[in-house]
């Protein structure tokens, strides 16, 4: 599996971190660097031990639909499919309070949880316990 962190460094690139906390910023920036730049020694790819690690149910995965062209919808049942996997969904464009994402399933109790704050963020789930999805 080839890896890139352009991906990860355009991201970072469109926060606000650089300007909220530019400390912080340029210690990611530099860490995903040399992180690539260890990639790249390797050939480019990585071990089945690490695929299987990121693939595992214990890896946090982030989810970042795009608000610019309307609201969306994250099928929980899609992205949180296995017992503590957790997942952070964020407004990375920063249009969730004109064009909510609502995740699609029932958390705490509380039926499609919307975001509806600009760069807003939420974390959940799925507990191994009872089964049901939690903020955390």
């Amino acid at each position: 599996m080839a890896i890139n962190l352009g991906g990860l460094t355009s991201t970072l690139n469109q926060t606000k971190l650089a300007k909220d906390n530019n400390a912080l910023y340029q210690y990611l920036k530099t860490n995903v660097q040399v992180l690539q730049d260890i990639i790249d020694a390797i050939g480019g790819s990585i071990d089945s031990e690490f695929a299987a690690l990121i693939a595992s149910s214990r890896v946090t995965k982030f989810v970042e639909p795009r608000t610019t062209s309307g609201p969306k919808t994250v099928i929980l049942s899609d992205d949180v499919p296995n017992s503590q996997r957790a997942v952070v969904v964020k407004d990375i464009d920063g249009n969730a309070a004109a064009n909510n994402i609502t995740l699609q399933g029932t958390v705490d109790g509380v039926a499609n949880p919307v975001i509806n704050t600009n760069f807003g963020v939420f974390r959940v789930y799925k507990s191994s316990v009872d089964g049901a999805y939690h903020e955390w």
